[in-house]
């Protein structure tokens, strides 16, 4: 597993030292929540694949109300089939959400 981090904004003085490879989006209260906005992180490797992570925080066009979508894009040229998840932290690093997918990524 890397230990290497992905940042989009700017982390807070209190930002939790994490020990799994994180993609962090800082100040999500003050993201947009209009539906299908999102939020996109930089480039960043996994696996010998670049992917990305972008972020919905009014969730995507067929969202039900309320709800974040996280959409993750392999951007390499070769396929991959891996067992991801995500899992979101309150601000004192508490885990309130966790989510396992299995998925077949296209290059």
């Amino acid at each position: 597993m890397s230990n290497n981090k992905v940042h989009v904004g700017t982390p807070s003085a209190n930002f939790e030292d994490w020990t799994t490879t994180d993609v962090c989006f800082h100040g999500f209260a003050n993201l947009s929540t209009t539906r299908g906005e999102g939020v996109e992180s930089p480039l960043f490797s996994c696996f010998g694949h670049k992917w990305k992570l972008k972020l919905y925080p009014g969730g995507e066009e067929k969202s039900n109300d309320g709800m974040v979508a996280v959409r993750l894009s392999n951007m390499s040229n070769k396929s991959i089939k891996i067992q991801w998840g995500y899992s979101v932290r309150d601000a004192a690093g508490k885990e309130v959400v966790y989510n396992r997918h299995t998925n077949e990524f296209d290059g």
